[in-house]
């Protein structure tokens, strides 16, 4: 018997993910808030339902790829959600980049029915997810990570890295350090130029160094092109790095270069960029800094900030 496997969410990633899973013979069963995405996904030969009640009752693994944390809590809680059909020994996955109290509170939902929440949030875009060659940090019980795992396996590679919320903990740190290196790759693409060398080539020499990275390979190309895709990738990276600010203020760590690219994000949203992608942070590290001899960057970040002691600590309390 085929196994059936519900994915709800079939904007950018989620239509992939769908056909990879139907292309392995999973019976798919998908639905989306769009009226559009749902015509386009039952164009490539996916059975299309109305709403995530549907396809809860239909699956019996059902996979969330929505935008953010409300739209998670909308399609499992809300009116004809997950939740109003879901049945005993059901496997729900979040691959998102849902918010730890929200993850943590829909497992125990979940759990009120018999089912099971794993989170496993995804690196990796639609490419990755059309080819099967996503990376997920998946939180949960150790049998229900085992019991999805066929299913996920065909995405990509699955890390079971720890309970409920693991995975979404597990991305925070990814994001930490896809965050800063991207600001320290755009740095490298504008002092490189300030050279009067080729970023490109210069970028091509250094993927047969030690610094090399996936991350300097595919979006080190935009930078120097300058090509950035309207993704806004940009706007939900400075969304992640402000939870992880939260996060280390509760740990009272200061990781001076997340503040740094904190800041770096932020006052890209602030000038109008949230559409474009991530690597599009190189147009701000370009700026020349206001004070030479301190390279201090007034118009990035706030000298008062810096004044008193920005990534200073009093008594183990983030300022």
């Amino acid at each position: 018997m085929t196994t059936a496997v519900g994915v709800i969410g079939l904007g950018r990633m989620g239509l992939p993910i769908a056909t990879t899973l139907k292309t392995a013979g999973f019976d798919v069963w998908g639905t989306s808030r769009s009226t559009e995405a749902r015509l386009k996904a039952a164009g490539t030969g996916l059975s299309i339902l109305d709403t995530p009640a549907e396809v809860s009752g239909m699956a019996s693994y059902i996979l969330i790829s929505v935008r953010d944390t409300a739209a998670v809590l909308s399609v499992v809680r809300g009116d004809a959600g997950v939740l109003s059909t879901l049945r005993t020994g059901c496997v729900v996955v979040d691959l998102g980049n849902t918010e730890l109290v929200a993850t943590l509170a829909l497992a125990r939902d979940v759990g009120r029915y018999g089912a099971f929440l794993v989170d496993a949030p995804v690196s990796g875009g639609p490419g990755e997810a059309a080819a099967g060659t996503l990376s997920m940090m998946a939180g949960g019980a150790a049998d229900a990570v085992g019991q999805v795992a066929p299913v996920l396996n065909c995405l990509g590679r699955l890390n079971h890295v720890g309970d409920v919320g693991a995975g979404q903990s597990a991305m925070a740190v990814h994001q930490l350090i896809l965050g800063q290196a991207l600001v320290a790759l755009a740095e490298g693409v504008v002092l490189a130029r300030s050279l009067h060398l080729d970023p490109s080539a210069v970028l091509e020499a250094v993927v047969g160094g030690i610094s090399s990275s996936h991350i300097l390979e595919r979006l080190g190309k935009r930078m120097t092109q300058e090509r950035f895709s309207s993704d806004g990738s940009l706007a939900a990276m400075n969304r992640d790095l402000g939870r992880i600010l939260e996060l280390a203020r509760d740990a009272g760590l200061p990781l001076p270069g997340l503040r740094l690219a904190s800041a770096l994000y932020g006052r890209a949203v602030s000038l109008g960029m949230s559409g474009l992608d991530k690597s599009a942070i190189i147009r701000l590290c370009g700026i020349p800094a206001a004070d030479p001899a301190t390279m201090k960057t007034a118009t990035l970040i706030d000298r008062d900030q810096i004044a008193r002691g920005w990534w200073s600590f009093k008594d183990g309390v983030a300022p």
